[in-house]
C-alpha cells in the first residue's frame, strides 16, 4: 500500500484528534448518565429509610425503568436471560448509550439514535469501531484472536484511506 503524502497524514491526526475529543464528551455522557440512575436508586431506597418506614435490606429486581418528569423512560437496567443491559435515552427517545454484559464478554454503544462508537470485547478479541453520520464505519482498530492487530480508516462513502496490516 502507498504511504499517503505527509499533508493526509496530518489531515488524518487532526480528525482522530476530534474524534477522541467526542468520544471523551459521549463518555462523560454515559458516566453521567449512570452516576444519576445509581443516585436516584439509592435515594429512593435511602428516603423511605429517613422516613421511618422499614425497608427491605435488599432490592431485587428484573428490569429497572427511570423516567423523567414527562413520564419518559431515561434509563433502563434490565436482564435478558444471561445478559445484563443498561440503556439511555434522550428526551425525544433516541438511544445515546448502551452498556451490555453478556457470558463471553461486554460492549458498549454511543451514538445519536445510531451507533457511532462501538466498543465490544469478549476473550478472544478487543473492537473498536466508529461510525459516520450515514451509519458507515469510518475507523476501526482492533485486537483480533491470536493478537493479530487491525486499524482501517475509511472516507465517507467507506473506501479504505489507510489499513494495517
Amino acid at each position: 500500500m502507498p504511504t499517503p503524502p505527509p499533508q493526509d497524514l496530518a489531515a488524518l491526526a487532526r480528525r482522530l484528534d476530534r474524534l477522541e475529543r467526542r468520544i471523551g464528551r459521549w463518555r462523560a455522557l454515559a458516566a453521567a448518565g449512570l452516576l444519576a440512575g445509581a443516585a436516584g436508586a439509592i435515594a429512593a431506597l435511602s428516603g423511605s429509610a429517613a422516613a421511618g418506614r422499614s425497608g427491605p435490606a435488599e432490592l431485587e429486581l428484573r428490569r429497572l425503568t427511570i423516567v423523567d418528569g414527562r413520564g419518559q423512560a431515561r434509563i433502563l437496567l434490565t436482564t435478558e436471560g444471561e445478559d445484563g443491559f443498561i440503556g439511555l435515552t434522550d428526551a425525544a427517545g433516541a438511544t445515546r448509550a448502551v452498556v451490555q454484559a453478556h457470558s463471553g464478554g461486554a460492549r458498549i454503544v454511543l451514538g445519536d439514535g445510531r451507533p457511532r462508537l462501538v466498543l465490544a470485547a469478549d476473550s478472544e478479541t478487543v473492537l473498536a469501531t466508529m461510525n459516520g453520520p450515514g451509519g458507515t464505519a469510518r475507523a476501526v482498530l482492533g485486537i483480533a484472536a491470536g493478537g493479530r492487530e487491525t486499524l482501517l480508516l475509511a472516507r465517507p462513502d467507506g473506501a479504505a484511506s489507510a489499513a494495517l496490516p
